[in-house]
């Protein structure tokens, strides 16, 4: 690399991590314009309470999913918190920064102590918080939650008549009565499960009465005597995406507001966030391959083997997955994982490891002579690649979505993931980190769409748990992401080793983060 060249690339990575520093500090500062504390319920539940600048707010209470913590509702709390409300979100045990083993049958239990804690809000603030605090409203609360947390909250609501009102968000529960939980707002995502619609749908059904031609967009019964419900469908969002919703949001807002018969909303919904999350993703992606083309002479490089072989590859790729459905149905290997659903992932892919190493090796694929003359540098190099993705997606991501940076428990776990996911990375990278940089990552992205869409299969052959459906997605954007860093890295070095340890490293930590801990 010549003199003009690196010192150009210099220039550039300290432009970027000006942009980044800069763009970080203002969804910081968005952040910290709100009254928002971490307090630790029952001694062992890591929470946040989000004050509004007047006295006497009512308190919302919101629960996140299976795969999410309190840091995934933030974008939700803020627009209660402009509002004027006063917001409570927890880890559910398992989840998060919450160390207590996960069991969906004790939720109920952390929601109880989530809302006995708001009940008594104003005598533990004085203890809690460090400077002055606000008064608020402990006698009018309600409950909100995203798919586990929504059928968690409608359970909660079922059976005490304290709660003002209660707003699942794509989740559902049986346990619904006329009378109970009060002041019942039904909202889900356009493209949720189809079986998610018919839930909802019945909720109405059970929660309304006598109504004949229940109809969505109509509320039912009265505000006064909790009897209120209705039922809406948020179009253009997901699972996922309808918690950043501003319409979802406008919409749970609207419904609070009658049920406490406050004045109507002024001002705009938003989360400018969100906006600058994306930003902040792209320049990360700009760094990423200006710090490779800097470390680009310590790569440890081996030959560029022809692509011809990649079209065989994924015919291959597929077989194998697809036999992997019906071994993993009949035995898990790593079901003693506490990780629920997120077991079963990582059982598909160390399989199917395991087997398209074996087939891979038999067609040459993979050469141990290209990992053994320098394996330190090749670990090492991924190492660093890991790092500097951890410390620029992983705050960010924390910072405006969901938890990313590990904590001592999740972090063991990572490494416990690593060994068992490498198999399937370095089978898939040999395979298809080969030739032309495009012919690479045309045949990579292929390949990940294969893998992703056997995963699809066995839930439609009911091979695998439907929820899995709901996390396809995600994966797939995350890991056509992290193939655009790994390209660069092939096309700096032909070191398939190299990518498929980044890209094991990556999963991992994913994995880790992502599953709650049983």
């Amino acid at each position: 690399m010549s003199r003009i060249k690196k010192l150009i690339a210099l220039g550039v990575t300290v432009l970027l991590l000006v942009l980044l520093f800069v763009s970080y500090l203002r969804s910081a500062a968005y952040r910290d314009s709100f009254d928002r504390r971490e307090v630790m319920i029952a001694g062992s539940m890591p929470a946040q309470v989000y004050l509004p600048e007047a006295q006497g707010a009512p308190i919302v209470i919101v629960a996140h999913g299976f795969t999410a913590d309190k840091e995934m509702m933030q974008s939700l709390a803020y627009s209660l918190v402009r509002d004027g409300l006063a917001v409570v979100t927890f880890d559910f045990r398992g989840h998060g920064q919450n160390t207590t083993n996960f069991d969906h049958n004790r939720l109920q239990e952390d929601m109880k102590e989530v809302v006995d804690f708001a009940k008594n809000l104003n005598e533990k603030m004085p203890a809690t918080f460090f400077g002055s605090f606000k008064q608020v409203d402990t006698t009018r609360i309600a409950l909100m939650g995203h798919s586990m947390g929504g059928g968690a909250v409608v359970t909660y609501g079922a059976h005490d008549p304290d709660i003002d009102a209660t707003v699942p968000i794509s989740g559902v529960s049986a346990r619904v009565t006329e009378d109970l939980p009060r002041n019942l707002f039904i909202i889900y995502a356009e493209k949720d499960p189809a079986d998610l619609h018919q839930a909802a749908q019945q909720m109405l059904k059970a929660s309304a009465g006598e109504v004949e031609n229940l109809a969505p967009n109509t509320t039912y019964g009265s505000f006064a005597d909790g009897s209120a419900r209705r039922l809406s469908m948020v179009k253009g969002t997901d699972h996922l995406t309808i918690l950043f919703s501003m319409d979802a949001h406008r919409q749970m807002l609207d419904w609070l507001h009658q049920v406490w018969g406050l004045p109507p909303r002024t001002g705009e919904v938003s989360d400018p966030r969100l906006a600058r999350m994306g930003q902040m993703y792209i320049v990360s992606l700009l760094l990423f391959f200006c710090c490779c083309y800097g470390m680009a002479w310590y790569f440890p490089t081996i030959p560029k083997r022809t692509g011809r072989e990649i079209m065989l590859n994924l015919v291959f790729l597929a077989i194998v997955c697809f036999i992997t459905l019906f071994v993993i149905r009949l035995a898990p290997p790593l079901s003693f994982l506490p990780m629920p659903v997120g077991d079963y992932l990582v059982s598909y892919f160390f399989v199917v490891g395991i087997i398209y190493c074996l087939v891979a090796s038999r067609r040459g694929n993979i050469d141990l002579v290209d990992f053994f003359p320098s394996p330190g540098k090749t670990i090492f190099a991924a190492f660093v690649l890991f790092l500097l993705v951890y410390l620029t997606f992983g705050t960010i991501t924390t910072d405006v979505w969901y938890r990313q940076l590990f904590t001592g428990q999740r972090l063991l776990w990572a490494l416990v993931l690593l060994p068992l996911l490498l198999p399937f990375f370095i089978g898939f990278e040999a395979s298809f980190k080969r030739g032309s940089t495009l012919v690479a990552l045309v045949g990579s992205l292929i390949g990940i769409l294969i893998v992703l869409g056997m995963i699809r299969l066995g839930v439609g052959l009911r091979l695998t748990d439907d929820f899995v459906m709901l996390i396809i997605i995600p994966m797939m954007i995350y890991n056509i992401i992290f193939q655009l860093f790994s390209i660069y890295v092939y096309r700096l070095s032909r070191n398939y080793f190299l990518t498929a340890l980044f890209h094991a490293m990556i999963m991992a930590w994913q994995y880790a983060i992502l599953f709650p801990i049983s």
